[in-house]
């Protein structure tokens, strides 16, 4: 966190600086001494001269080229063509978007609705629905640790290949292989999640300014924050985790879409349910054509579901806000915490 705010400070706006008070403090008062805090805060400058160097340049972005060119072969490319081959226009193309996040003319309107429902983020594949895949794959092979991992990686590492490696999946990928690598060491998911960042960030600095890094970082790690109060209902959690999430990520959906739904929270409960049905129903099931009909027929209950939805949304419309009110929405929005964390330390 505190690398990205020096990131944004320097090379955004002078102004987000004044964020590094929370973190630091956190740092400072609750976690670590100030001889290792003061290591770790020199540490997060790397960035910030290793981007005079490589620039814009995200070699996340240049991954799955290089290995189409090596094999001279692309397994997605492959996997596209069949399914647009043995599928109707309409279902095709929704099978595209929800496991490839491909757009194309057949699908705009429903990705356009998903953005006035202010929760797009479900039908573009993320992290979000690779965590559901990943952890389905643990309670599988809860029996077979090691097993268990290999599957997962293999997974998640053809996937990202899938989706050109995008930081928002690629954070999965890397939060298991530290895990893995490290699990001997007994890191708490704050530090998984910390440690997958940084990687990312040293290996592409100019990646904090993507707006799917900062949003998938953000929600995972307010998510976490959630897990860890330990609601008891069940319903009451889920709807702390929607409302936390999109109160966190709230200033980055505005700078990409400048508006947003008055019934955001009830949107993203209700169908984050359905479209994480709906991508692992098509990613175990898109290869058989036989059974053609029923993915038809799922496609146009999505649709419908959706355009029902977006008939009945109110979405307000609002400019992307400047640095200044960013910088307080933050403090009011982490100052609370601070003070609890303050309360039970």
């Amino acid at each position: 966190m505190i690398t990205v705010i020096l990131l944004y400070g320097f090379y955004a706006n002078y102004l987000y600086l004044a964020l590094l008070v929370l973190p630091c403090s956190y740092l400072f008062c609750f976690v670590i001494t100030w001889k290792r805090a003061i290591i770790y805060c020199l540490l997060a400058l790397v960035p910030i001269a290793l981007i005079g160097l490589i620039k814009d340049y995200v070699i996340f972005e240049h991954i799955t080229a290089v290995i189409d060119h090596t094999l001279h072969f692309s397994l997605k490319k492959g996997a596209v063509n069949f399914i647009n081959s043995h599928y109707q226009v309409q279902t095709a193309g929704f099978i595209n978007l929800v496991m490839f996040n491909i757009k194309d003319q057949a699908t705009w309107p429903i990705y356009d609705e998903m953005i006035d429902l202010s929760v797009v983020y479900l039908i573009v594949i993320s992290g979000f629905h690779l965590s559901i895949f990943k952890q389905t794959i643990f309670k599988i092979f809860k029996h077979h640790h090691q097993l268990t991992y290999v599957i997962s990686f293999c997974f998640l590492l053809l996937y990202c290949y899938f989706l050109n490696f995008a930081v928002s999946v690629t954070r999965v990928m890397l939060s298991l292989l530290i895990t893995w690598i490290f699990k001997r060491f007994h890191f708490s998911r704050f530090d998984v999640l910390g440690l997958s960042g940084m990687l990312t960030i040293l290996l592409a600095p100019s990646v904090a300014f993507n707006i799917g890094f900062c949003l998938s970082y953000l929600c995972t790690g307010v998510i976490l924050m959630v897990y860890g109060m330990k609601i008891n209902n069940l319903l009451v959690e889920k709807l702390t985790i929607n409302l936390s999430a999109t109160l966190v990520g709230l200033p980055f959906v505005l700078m990409m879409n400048e508006r947003i739904s008055i019934w955001v929270i009830i949107n993203s409960f209700v169908l984050a349910y359905v479209f994480v049905f709906i991508f692992i129903y098509f990613l175990l099931t898109f290869w058989i054509i036989w059974i053609f009909p029923v993915h038809n027929m799922i496609v146009n209950i999505v649709l419908h579901i959706v355009t029902w939805s977006w008939n009945t949304n109110v979405t307000l419309e609002i400019k992307p806000w400047i640095a200044i009110i960013n910088v307080l929405y933050y403090y009011t929005y982490f100052f609370p915490i601070m003070i609890v964390i303050y309360k039970r330390s």
